[in-house]
């Protein structure tokens, strides 16, 4: 068999979401982020000489990127956990020269791959739902699919990024008909509508409010003028039904007094991580460090895994030096994707994953902490579109 780039952007799209699966442990030691570090390594060393890495000094945004993680990497120095900050550095740093790396692939030809994948782990999470719902339904006072995902919101996020990719392939597919010959509309409509579901199965409500005003964002790009006054009149006017209404819908979708009943149960720790951030300001205590022992709050057994906010994460880890140049990035990218609507016409699949990543760093963590199957993945396809720009312009 013959290696290429394609059968390597498989293994990485693997890998990726292989991150998100139930921890394989061995003892205390989780064989997940070991497993992915040797695979990426071993593809970043085949790709190396068939790959051209000047989007990584060459583009703002990826530059910004660059340097946020070679900070967080020069944070062990300092870091409350030591040299263990280094280690967690290394996937972050292979997920961006793997992007890198994949660059020149076709787009919608590695947009059709993650969404062909994304169908079968989604489906192959509701077979284990119904064949061991032990293992694959989360003991909660409501049910909430989560399959081999290590929790529900790791599986809301994958079927939401494949929900808004589908969703931006499909409208760019109205426009030119070049997109039915790689996915007919007919499949896609069925790989956003089984997205859906899957979200919904979930229960995740932040992270589905977040992916709801992404898509409202991204059929708002989509329309032309004339239609776009009227949607805006129909979400304003929704707005003032849900505000009238809050109190209905707080009860409705309520959990009851499960330890995450509402978002009051992120203020403590939220509270707590900005007091450890007054104390150190300037660096933060490590990257990666917020699961430790630094965090255990008074009172508490409970370590949470991360504060729940990617800017007070990113502060407490790496300082307010990491959260700026974290925020740079985001604020460059965004403003980079949208010149690749404008340029090429068609909508871009980076902006509205990374809008998306945006508003979930609200009440969640998909940057400013460790490596994630989002993050890579946007990373990969605004890489991919920043490369078409420039050959465009």
């Amino acid at each position: 068999m013959v290696l290429t780039k394609w059968s390597f952007l498989t293994l990485y799209f693997f890998l990726l979401i292989f991150l998100e699966f139930q921890a394989i442990r061995i003892g205390d030691f989780r064989l997940n982020l070991m497993i992915f570090i040797f695979f990426s390594f071993l593809s970043f060393v085949f790709l190396l000489l068939r790959s051209s890495y000047k989007l990584l000094y060459k583009d703002k945004a990826v530059f910004l990127f660059l340097l946020y993680i070679s900070w967080c990497t020069l944070s062990y120095r300092w870091s409350f956990i030591g040299i263990e900050s280094l280690f967690h550095s290394i996937p972050i740093w292979l997920t961006l020269l793997l992007a890198v790396s994949f660059s020149n692939l076709e787009l919608e030809y590695v947009i059709k791959k993650w969404l062909r994948m994304g169908v079968v782990i989604m489906a192959f999470c509701w077979v284990l739902a119904f064949l061991l719902p032990s293992f694959a339904v989360l003991p909660d006072v409501v049910w909430r699919l989560n399959g081999f995902f290590a929790h529900s919101q790791r599986l809301a996020l994958f079927s939401a990024a494949s929900a808004l990719i589908a969703t931006v392939f499909y409208l760019n597919a109205l426009k030119s008909k070049e997109y039915n010959d790689i996915i007919s509309t007919r499949i896609l409509k069925f790989i956003i509508f089984f997205s859906f579901v899957t979200l919904a199965a979930t229960q995740a409500r932040a992270f589905t409010m977040s992916f709801m005003i992404t898509y409202a964002l991204l059929l708002y790009a989509h329309y032309k003028s004339h239609v776009k006054v009227v949607y805006i009149i129909f979400i304003i006017t929704s707005s003032f039904i849900v505000y009238a209404n809050i109190d209905f819908i707080m009860e409705t979708f309520s959990r009851g007094d499960v330890a995450d009943a509402s978002l009051t149960g992120r203020v403590p720790t939220w509270l707590f991580a900005i007091e450890l951030i007054e104390e150190q300001p300037l660096y933060g205590y490590g990257f990666g460090s917020f699961f430790s022992d630094l965090t255990i709050e008074p009172g508490r057994q409970y370590v949470s895994p991360h504060a729940h906010n990617s800017w007070i994460n990113a502060s407490l880890e790496t300082g307010y030096v990491g959260a700026i140049l974290m925020s740079l990035f985001l604020v460059f990218s965004i403003s980079n994707a949208i010149k690749y609507q404008k340029v090429t016409k068609k909508l871009s699949y980076s902006l509205f994953i990374i809008i998306f990543i945006l508003f979930c760093g609200l009440t969640g963590v998909v940057i400013g902490g460790k490596v994630t199957t989002l993050l890579g993945f946007s990373l990969l396809v605004y890489s991919i579109e920043m490369r078409a720009l420039k050959n465009a312009c």
